[in-house]
């Protein structure tokens, strides 16, 4: 095809080797390159079998390889967003941090956020790395809503007379209040 004769005719390291090599630190797999390359032959063909793990390294792909039309993009953030559910949320969260897929990241955390109630029972919360779950922590503590009790920072703001401590009319450390 046009695409391939371009890079392999170029001059560049891949025409002289004949070998085109995805760095391994890009999110890229050998699977979601050719997804990829068959996007970019056959446009909207492929999207009906995307998966949502290879949709998830599509994401970064476009990103990476400059493209302007975001139409892949958006199909495989919906294609992923779709496939979230308490279950499996989890790992697609922990995937997208180690590979720097940033938008299927913040996607993630904002679900698992969202419906903590359910997934932080799910038994992978506990295999999580520290930083990951940091995050978490600090996504629904800015979610939280302030707290409505008060706790006194002065005893002079306790209403009981000290002789009450030690009679058990009422526990010094409980605030008064309405």
């Amino acid at each position: 095809g046009y695409f391939a004769s371009c890079l392999l005719r170029s001059g560049m390291e891949e025409s002289r080797s004949n070998r085109l090599v995805v760095d391994s630190s890009t999110a890229m797999t050998a699977l979601a390159f050719k997804a990829f390359l068959k996007y970019v032959y056959a446009g909207d063909e492929i999207l009906k079998d995307l998966v949502p793990h290879t949709a998830m390294h599509l994401i970064e792909a476009t990103e990476f390889y400059g493209m302007t039309n975001e139409r892949l993009k958006d199909f495989c953030k919906d294609c992923v967003t779709k496939s979230f559910n308490e279950a499996h949320v989890l790992k697609l969260y922990e995937a997208s941090c180690s590979l720097d897929v940033e938008s299927v990241r913040t996607m993630a955390l904002d679900f698992i956020i969202t419906h903590f109630d359910r997934v932080g029972k799910q038994p992978d919360l506990a295999n999580l790395d520290k930083p990951l779950l940091v995050d978490i922590l600090r996504g629904l503590a800015e979610r939280a809503p302030p707290s409505s009790t008060t706790v006194p920072r002065d005893p002079s703001e306790i209403d009981i007379a000290p002789w009450q401590w030690f009679h058990g009319q009422r526990q010094p450390w409980l605030p008064v209040g309405p």
